[in-house]
């Protein structure tokens, strides 16, 4: 049975993969405060310790605006850990699962982003993202790195649950419509990540085959004022007597932050689909599963 190590499984991600992986080998799940990816040492220590087969990296720093203050602890979590699991890894030979971001893009692309192209952040969150792609690339062991975007769920703090939040308490939303994604529920990327893994598991003598990044995230795109309206609709549905908000779309320009966000970051999953045969349903899809299975308040 492998030994399975999950980090950061108190996280959207995470908490979603945990119950998912159990069954599938010897799992051992870390939060934060049992293994802090910003000490370098910790990681190495656990990794000998635990000696995994397979790393689910489900932890990083996600701070895109606070990553610009502290770029420091940023790259430490996002680009240096990463690369220590690679290293680890590589000596035992195991694989690492990681997960990557849309925000490695500037924008400029008016088409999905495919694996192919040229990653150019804006930000400093985007730019240690791709460190940490890079630095498990040139260690060339076993892994996978899967780029999504625009995680939300039912905890934590994500768009969903600042939105709904408003539209209970606020009579209008003004929200940015002038950057297009893909909004990614955090059970759904869970379930298909789970997918890979059984595959992957079942070719362990063939782990040295995979080095490869690809995309994954639902089908379609939208822009955040596209996915608020979204759901409104579907609190409206499940509330009918309930008094939401309004809605107002507003430019990037309304909201001014310290790190800047690509106008387009819609990503490509062909290749996970042609190689894996994995393919997400449409964000819709994945939103309306989530809220009308959860009708009851949301905290």
């Amino acid at each position: 049975m492998p030994r399975i190590l999950l980090i950061g499984k108190k996280g959207q991600l995470g908490s979603q993969l945990e119950p998912l992986l159990a069954p599938l080998g010897d799992l051992i799940a870390l939060e934060r405060s049992q293994l802090d990816l910003s000490e370098p040492d910790t990681i190495r220590e656990y990794m000998r310790l635990i000696r995994p087969d397979l790393v689910i990296n489900a932890g990083a720093y996600t701070a895109v605006d606070k990553a610009e203050e502290e770029p420091v602890l940023a790259q430490k979590v996002n680009a240096l850990a990463p690369a220590i699991l690679a290293e680890e890894l590589k000596k035992t030979n195991g694989m690492l699962i990681h997960y990557s971001t849309d925000y490695v893009f500037n924008g400029d692309k008016h088409a999905p982003y495919t694996e192919d192209d040229e990653p150019s952040p804006l930000n400093r969150y985007g730019q240690s993202k791709l460190e940490g792609e890079q630095a498990i690339q040139a260690v060339d062991g076993a892994y996978l790195i899967l780029r999504t975007s625009w995680i939300y769920g039912l905890r934590g703090q994500n768009f969903l649950m600042t939105i709904k939040n408003l539209l209970e308490e606020k009579k209008e939303v003004a929200v940015v419509d002038d950057q297009i994604g893909v909004p990614n529920d955090s059970s759904t990327l869970a379930l298909a990540t789970v997918q890979l893994v059984e595959k992957v598991l079942r070719k362990v003598s063939h782990w040295s085959d995979y080095k490869q990044l690809y995309h994954l995230s639902a089908k379609g795109a939208t822009s955040w004022f596209g996915f608020a309206e979204e759901i409104l609709k579907i609190m409206r549905s499940n509330h009918p007597n309930k008094l939401w908000a309004s809605l107002k779309p507003v430019a990037t320009e309304a909201y001014p932050s310290f790190a800047q966000r690509p106008a387009y970051s819609v990503l490509s999953t062909t290749e996970l689909q042609k190689d894996f045969g994995i393919a997400l349903p449409p964000w819709q899809a994945s939103l309306a599963s989530l809220l009308k299975a959860k009708k009851g308040p949301l905290h």
